[in-house]
């Protein structure tokens, strides 16, 4: 069901643009693009964060998010396959973290869409700035995320907590974490350089 060809092009594109945190502003017009293509209605909050909802599925509504910036202040990234292992050219990080969480959201929607499966309503959250560990949650009130389950590619709970001070209620999320998720799914290379995933 998933298209592997078209989800590894999306990360590639991804990983093309630049956006270490506090420059986000390119990617986050391509994912905004992107996003309306496949029929979700976006929009940008004061910080930066790009949302989206898709509200033609019936239930409880499911949030999908990831993070748009990169760690570091690398530019000019450039991808490569080798033997089925997609790492950088070894001059700068690969930004897999969390381009990868982006462009399976992306593949997501898209297999949603071209194949008209039933889903729930989705709101989608791209946050930025969160290699500087910025908290989306802080920054957006999510408007349905008080009772909306949730799937987090990338990202700290804790230094989550830390941030809001513990006391904000935020959607049930299960954290993917770039390590599990690697260990899991993928061959892995330098991950604590973010170079190969």
């Amino acid at each position: 069901m998933i298209n592997e060809d078209r989800l590894i092009q999306t990360f590639l594109d991804l990983v093309r643009i630049d956006s270490p945190s506090g420059h986000e502003e390119e990617i986050g017009r391509a994912l905004q693009a992107r996003l309306e293509a496949l029929g979700v209605t976006t929009e940008f909050d004061a910080a930066g964060n790009l949302l989206g909802q898709l509200n033609k599925g019936r239930g409880d509504w499911l949030l999908l998010s990831a993070h748009m910036d990169t760690v570091g202040a690398d530019v000019g990234i450039q991808p490569v396959i080798r033997d089925g292992v997609i790492t950088s050219d070894g001059t700068t990080i690969l930004g897999a973290d969390d381009k990868s969480g982006v462009a399976a959201i992306l593949e997501i929607l898209a297999v949603l869409d071209e194949r008209r499966l039933p889903h729930p309503p989705l709101e989608v959250l791209i946050s930025v700035g969160e290699e500087r560990g910025a908290a989306p949650h802080a920054a957006h009130d999510c408007r349905i995320a008080s009772e909306a389950a949730g799937i987090r590619r990338d990202g700290d709970p804790e230094r989550r907590r830390r941030a809001t001070g513990g006391a904000r209620r935020r959607p049930r999320i299960a954290r993917i974490g770039a390590r599990e998720y690697a260990e899991r799914h993928h061959e892995v290379g330098d991950l604590a350089r973010h170079r190969t995933v």
